[in-house]
């Protein structure tokens, strides 16, 4: 999908560079700036499974608490009503 190059929202020597190497090269905006910036994935590294990925993005162990909720029968009163 072409863009309008007015409509990003880049610094006047970003603008600047992205038009010297569109002109340099014969190549449209959009087509350079998508190598600049790789399309966001959500997908998790062959092979990472969710707890790794917690892990790696150091999510796992931040909040206080008992190790396992299901150990202790009070915090499991009412679960599955």
């Amino acid at each position: 999908m072409p863009m309008n190059p007015s409509e990003i929202r880049l610094s006047p020597e970003q603008q600047a560079y992205i038009a010297r190497q569109a002109e340099r090269t014969g190549r449209p905006w959009d087509e350079l700036l998508s190598e600049f910036i790789p399309a966001p994935t959500n997908r998790l590294p062959a092979g990472e499974t969710a707890l790794e990925a917690a892990q790696r993005l150091g999510l796992v162990g931040i909040f206080d608490g008992p190790a396992d909720l299901s150990t202790n029968p009070e915090h499991m009163h009412g679960f599955g009503e």
